[in-house]
């Protein structure tokens, strides 16, 4: 797949492809929010595409999500109000 990304980006003009990219801090609760928001996405644009009777070209469509890091323990932080001076 990232192949076929690579030779679009170097062999397409702007105003044929769309590249986007983010990256992202979340939680558990809002990556699997996000995962399931693209599922439905997917779906949404294949039901777009299947609506039509005729085909003019072929595309393709990546989505990726994954994490960059394992994940992030947080450190306790400490009361101010119990230092010693």
């Amino acid at each position: 797949m990232g192949e076929f990304a690579l030779q679009a980006f170097d062999d397409l003009p702007i105003s044929e492809r769309f590249f986007s990219g983010l990256t992202m801090g979340v939680t558990e609760k809002s990556y699997n929010q996000v995962m399931e928001e693209l599922k439905e996405c997917r779906r949404k644009i294949f039901a777009i595409v299947s609506a039509e009777d005729e085909v003019e070209k072929i595309c393709r469509l990546n989505v990726q999500l994954f994490p960059l890091t394992k994940t992030i323990k947080k450190q306790p932080t400490e009361d101010p109000s119990s230092s010693e001076v």
